[in-house]
């Protein structure tokens, strides 16, 4: 069953990119509830989500959430307090994170 909740994109703040083989820090401008990802590369893609950027275990892996290369957005909740996202990738893919405000 899929369950949908409208979101709001916080306009202005996106960024996209340069998903490689080396986790990249993404600092989100705003605090959000949820982000709105969308690959457009031909590779798959994984995000983290990080209270603590300072922390080793903040960098993504192949173990974390995915972000299929389908040029369709998928929308990841997140706490308020988390300004730091990761992204890592096996092959360089172009990913757009989008910071969002939850509907509901």
């Amino acid at each position: 069953m899929t369950i949908r909740a409208p979101v709001n994109p916080i306009y202005g703040a996106a960024q996209t990119v340069a998903a490689t083989t080396t986790a990249t820090a993404v600092v989100l401008s705003r605090k959000s509830k949820a982000i709105m990802v969308t690959n457009a590369g031909p590779g798959i893609a994984y995000l983290r989500v990080s209270p603590d950027p300072l922390l080793a275990s903040a960098a993504a892996t192949a173990a974390d959430a995915i972000i299929p290369p389908t040029n369709i957005p998928f929308v990841y909740t997140k706490f308020e307090d988390s300004l730091q996202i990761s992204i890592v990738s096996a092959s360089t893919s172009s990913v757009h994170v989008m910071p969002c405000e939850s509907g509901v």
